[in-house]
């Protein structure tokens, strides 16, 4: 039998392999679906002051658009 996890943002029960598991060591957050996960990291990005975080969104949007760019460049017609 699988384990159940609750959602952490609105309680809802789901079975072990659906929803979204992130294991921060100490701290298990469980969430049934995205738009669950969107909700809390939303409000915990809003409520952490930015200049604790800034260096790691400057970092995470500038991974992000590497992504992009190197997926834009594979996709391009080569002629």
């Amino acid at each position: 039998m699988s384990r159940k996890h609750e959602c952490i943002v609105c309680g809802r029960k789901f079975p072990e392999g659906q929803g979204i598991l992130i294991d921060l060591g100490d701290t298990k957050l469980a969430f049934h679906s995205k738009s669950c996960a969107l909700k809390f990291f939303k409000t915990l990005f809003l409520r952490v002051e930015y200049s604790l975080i800034r260096d790691y969104v400057n970092e995470t949007i500038e991974e992000f658009r590497r992504k992009v760019s190197e997926e834009r460049k594979r996709k391009a017609k080569k002629i």
